[in-house]
């Protein structure tokens, strides 16, 4: 009887750990990707999966430096003409040989992509020539001197014209034309739930790491640590901070961790006179939307105590924040800290707003998106009714939500920013320049925030050449934007990821889920 209890205990640990098979990984995603068209939306989950598929001209490395990809050089010819010399002997996975053509193409696909909830067009609205100089040396124009240019043309990840042309998003969900210069071969897409990939033994870069890789969409933080700890997943990403102690004394996992440039923040409705989820206290929709009021934005800031998030919340995997960007990247401007706790003060401000009863509002957020964002909403809430404000919580899954959002059908919700190229710079263009979609401006300025001011200077920035110059632009852009609450920034979230033991994880600031940043310690 002993002897089938151990065969049984040795049974069932081999299925657990069935994927510690060196060539092949399974990672616990917390939320998967939209779409497998790489320029359907711009969000980290998208992205991540897409560099698996396909390259950008200039990739990132874990801090964000931009790295030859399928460009290996570029200069400026003068301040409207830049050059990129592409790589040869570079193919797609289905043979075909990528040349200048596929870049021209891709920057033509991006801004045609229908239903995007947030599109890379930004990237190429500054774009007003596309000179192919030969099959492998492309020149762009721009409208005006754009300094910022290689980090907008780095976002597009490059797709074969031969294959994308006339292809729906769709024909890439099903694979049809998912065929990249990446790392790794599309195999299946389960939206929600799986994505499977095998690796592109011809890929012109270093070798992928594993032969085989599945990602699994496990949303709920519980279950998908139970699924690390089960061995039915290598890796987790988002890991829950109060479970953060308990896996680090683990002797199955561990912790890899970093700084995040990720701002997680309150957007607010400012355009609409009348906002759909504010009323009085009676549920009586309101004639003027208080959101409108520098003062109630103010009173609304002073009412969130940031500190307590981050110890009670976040479990310390965070920082309270005042701006767009932490300190160490572009733009960062050391005067702009955290609002104080002050709720007196922020019932002072309510009262001269004249609202010294308060009023009703809904907050929306997502569940499943950034690190513990439900409970974060549920306590924000909190926080706002102690002060007065009668709240009420609505939280949905993030593609139902991102798609409302997008809609602009709230009034106050949290949502999270992430500079893919590390600089205060393009989260000012995106967040809170005014919405300008043919200029390439507030992209992600969902809640529609608007200051000429603050305009002005993200259009001198845009065509400043000298970099110190336009680090002060953004500087001072992101004060006017901030003393005017703009949005109300909360906390820059830490980075986490956990391993079973035996593989280490190289963190990303980026945030971004990869596999070929995953390394079996054995080899």
């Amino acid at each position: 009887m002993r002897r089938l209890v151990i065969a049984l205990v040795l049974f069932a640990m081999g299925a657990g750990w069935q994927c510690v098979q060196a060539d092949e990984v399974t990672i616990g995603l917390q939320v998967g990707p939209t779409s497998m068209d790489p320029h359907f939306f711009i969000s980290s989950p998208n992205q991540a999966a897409s560099l698996h598929l396909f390259d950008p001209l200039m990739g990132r490395d874990d801090e964000m430096r931009l790295t030859p990809a399928l460009a290996t050089d570029w200069y400026r010819i003068d301040d409207r003409t830049w050059e990129f010399k592409l790589r040869r002997g570079v193919r797609f996975h289905d043979g075909s040989e990528f040349t200048a053509e596929d870049v021209a193409f891709t920057v033509r696909r991006v801004p045609e992509v229908p239903h995007s909830p947030a599109s890379f067009a930004a990237a190429v609205s500054e774009i007003a020539e596309t000179i192919i100089v030969d099959s492998h040396t492309i020149r762009f124009r721009t409208r005006t001197a754009f300094p910022l240019f290689v980090n907008d043309i780095s976002r597009l990840y490059i797709v074969s014209h031969r294959v994308a042309d006339g292809a729906t998003s769709q024909d890439f969900n099903s694979g049809k034309a998912a065929i990249g210069t990446g790392p790794y071969r599309f195999v299946s897409y389960a939206p929600g739930e799986r994505i499977e990939m095998v690796r592109n033994d011809d890929y012109w870069g270093p070798k992928a790491p594993f032969r085989r890789v599945t990602f699994r969409v496990i949303g709920n933080d519980a279950a998908r640590v139970a699924a690390l700890l089960s061995g039915s997943v290598d890796l987790i990403e988002i890991v829950p901070p109060a479970d953060m102690e308990r896996l680090a004394e683990d002797p199955r996992v561990k912790l890899w961790q970093t700084a995040s440039a990720r701002l997680i923040y309150l957007h607010m409705d400012h355009a609409r006179t009348v906002s759909p989820y504010i009323t009085d206290r009676r549920g009586r929709p309101l004639t003027e939307n208080p959101l409108q009021d520098h003062r109630v934005r103010l009173a609304l800031s002073k009412l969130i105590n940031r500190r307590a998030i981050v110890d009670r919340v976040m479990f310390g995997a965070a920082e309270p924040a005042g701006q767009l960007v932490p300190s160490g990247l572009f733009g960062h401007a050391p005067d702009l800290v955290a609002e104080d706790y002050d709720p007196d003060g922020a019932r002072r401000l309510l009262a001269e707003a004249g609202y010294p009863d308060g009023f009703r509002i809904t907050v929306h957020g997502p569940n499943n998106r950034f690190i513990n964002d439900g409970q974060v909403t549920l306590t924000v809430a909190q926080m706002l009714a102690r002060g007065g404000i009668d709240m009420r919580v609505q939280i949905m899954p993030a593609n139902v939500f991102f798609q409302r959002a997008g809609l602009q059908e709230f009034s106050l919700f949290l949502v999270g920013y992430s500079s893919s190229s590390g600089d205060a710079f393009r989260g000012l263009r995106a967040v809170l320049a005014s919405w300008d979609p043919p200029e390439g401006m507030g992209a992600n300025n969902r809640g529609r925030y608007s200051n000429p001011v603050v305009d002005e200077l993200v259009r001198a920035a845009l065509i400043e050449m000298d970099d110190d110059v336009r680090e002060q632009l953004s500087r001072q852009a992101a004060r006017v934007a901030f003393a005017d609450i703009g949005i109300i920034p909360l906390y820059f979230q830490h980075n986490v990821w956990a391993t079973r033991t035996g593989l280490r994880y190289n963190p990303r600031r980026d945030e971004r889920t990869l596999a070929t940043n995953i390394r079996d310690e054995r080899q």
